[in-house]
């Protein structure tokens, strides 16, 4: 049987997971309702590697870009080991020419060579953006929450979706349907 002191003990654990819930939920809108008014800048000195090789790269003003860009306190030899995951989006990407697909690593200056070597080594088939100098995360104001490291811009470079499309099926019917939407050549996914 449960004591008095018990059940106050619950219902005060529980009030305080409502709250801390809720505190959370409100912090998260602030947080994507400033990130929504931030203008996306891509660096112009970033180092692209395609198929184990540097290359020249151009970003599309013509297109909204999805970025998955893993910050300086994320492992980005990890997120290498992880680049298969990424291949039906960027075939989707190339397929369907709606949107440019960017990932984009700033790794820690003391690692940034291991990742490039990786990276070339890997012999990746779609371009990976090496920010080795961290002007991404210093040009734009990314949340640290890795939940908003994920986003699809609109063709200003505001955030429009933020999520991760590639491990959430809700979230990519939703970037599916803003393309649809503001689509110049009928964008249809199935």
């Amino acid at each position: 049987m449960h004591t008095g002191y018990e059940r106050s003990m619950f219902i005060l654990t529980a009030i305080l997971l409502f709250v801390s819930c809720q505190s959370d939920k409100n912090t998260v809108r602030k947080t994507l309702s400033d990130f929504e008014k931030e203008q996306i800048e891509i660096p112009s000195d970033m180092l692209m590697i395609k198929q184990g090789s540097p290359a020249p790269y151009r970003i599309l003003d013509s297109l909204p870009l999805l970025i998955l860009y893993v910050s300086p306190e994320e492992c980005s030899q990890c997120r290498i080991d992880h680049l298969i995951e990424t291949d039906e989006m960027f075939q989707i990407s190339e397929d369907s020419d709606e949107f440019q697909f960017l990932i984009i690593l700033s790794p820690e200056p003391d690692v940034v060579e291991d990742v490039k070597d990786k990276l070339m080594a890997m012999n990746f088939n779609y371009p990976v953006y090496l920010d080795l100098y961290g002007d991404f995360s210093r040009q734009n104001r990314i949340p640290t929450d890795l939940r908003f490291h994920c986003f699809l811009t609109d063709l200003e470079r505001h955030p429009v979706i933020v999520g991760n499309p590639i491990s959430d099926e809700k979230i990519k019917t939703l970037m599916f349907r803003y393309l649809s939407e503001n689509s110049n050549t009928n964008f249809i996914y199935e």
